[in-house]
């Protein structure tokens, strides 16, 4: 995506959102990882059961310009089988695709309550810092990325930061305050790693068919020393 799109709106998960509204909705992005064999989470069985109804039109979406960001582990013959179904059945009712479709792996996850000290958490719109996405691919990563959020307030106190090192995504939120001339920072989580796992083109109605622009292949684990996000290390400090 070559143009800036600036969106706002509200943070939820799928069954607290009035699926009923979703007709009149211009922009939406879907974050969804996949439980079991290929199933929906449990946060999301509602509104998907919603979205399976033969009554509904379609071209009942054709308002809605939508994006979908999978998380799930790639070892698993029904990989990120939700998001894949969720982003068909938007397709199928008339919706488009805002963005090209990414899919990352998930390792490491840390819950809220598993970090010690945890803040509060913040309803204020995250900035975004980025470190070490340096090779086309990986600007093209960051690209995807950086229009899952809206466009945050200056004076917003959250910051998410998603930091490469050997193409793992470090994902980490904190919120920060002021003390004096120095600046505190507590951790609101969750905490966990991501893998770009492939990126697909087109606004086509199914996944399967869509064109692959990057695809993580099993021979690239095995390729010693060879980095696609950056050419850097991304964790080596400096020498100050």
């Amino acid at each position: 995506m070559e143009d800036k799109i600036r969106i706002s709106g509200p943070v939820l998960a799928l069954d607290n959102y009035p699926v009923s509204q979703l007709i009149h909705e211009e922009f939406a992005i879907f974050v969804v990882a996949t439980a079991g064999q290929g199933d929906e989470p449990d946060n999301m069985k509602r509104f998907w059961k919603f979205l399976l109804r033969k009554n509904l039109p379609p071209n009942s979406l054709s308002k809605l310009k939508y994006g979908v960001l999978g998380f799930g582990d790639s070892s698993f013959s029904k990989f990120n089988f939700a998001a894949k179904k969720l982003h068909k059945r938007l397709a199928q009712l008339g919706a488009t695709p805002l963005v090209d479709i990414a899919s990352f792996t998930l390792s490491g996850v840390v819950m809220r309550h598993d970090i010690p000290d945890i803040g509060p958490m913040s309803e204020q719109y995250p900035h975004l810092l980025f470190n070490n996405f340096k090779t086309d691919l990986g600007l093209r990563t960051m690209s995807i990325l950086k229009y899952l959020f809206p466009v945050p307030k200056a004076d917003s106190k959250r910051v998410i930061t998603f930091a490469n090192h050997d193409d793992y995504i470090c994902f980490r939120q904190h919120t920060y305050k002021k003390a004096g001339k120095d600046i505190e920072l507590s951790e609101i989580g969750p905490r966990f790693q991501m893998k770009l796992y492939s990126i697909k083109l087109g606004t086509l109605e199914s996944l399967d068919a869509a064109d692959t622009e990057w695809a993580l292949r099993p021979y690239m684990n095995t390729a010693s020393k060879r980095r696609f996000l950056s050419l850097e290390d991304g964790w080596q400090e400096d020498d100050q």
